[in-house]
C-alpha cells in the first residue's frame, strides 16, 4: 500500500494498517519529510508480516493537529 501526497507543501500524512475483525495494529507508515508513505508485507522496514485472506483497515491521517491535504491511495496485490 502506498499514498502520495498531491500538495508537496503539506507532506507529513501517516498510515496504520489493522486486521479488521480484532483491532490489531500489523504495520505503521510514519516517515518525515518524504512524497509518499509506503507499507509493504512481507516487508521490514516498516515490518509487516505476510497478510493473510481477511479484511483489512487502512488509516491514513495528519501528523499533527493541524495537517490537511490530499492523497492517493495505491493498493499492489501479487499473490
Amino acid at each position: 500500500m502506498r499514498i502520495t501526497f498531491d500538495d508537496a507543501a503539506m507532506q507529513d500524512l501517516d498510515m496504520n494498517l489493522y486486521v479488521a475483525s480484532t483491532g490489531m495494529l500489523l504495520s505503521q507508515g510514519v516517515s518525515f519529510n518524504m512524497p509518499e508513505e509506503r507499507i509493504v508485507c512481507p516487508g521490514v522496514s516498516p515490518n509487516c508480516s505476510a497478510l493473510t485472506m481477511g479484511d483489512y483497515v487502512l488509516e491514513v491521517f495528519g501528523a499533527g493537529p493541524a495537517t490537511f491535504n490530499t492523497y492517493a491511495i495505491e493498493l499492489s496485490i501479487v499473490p
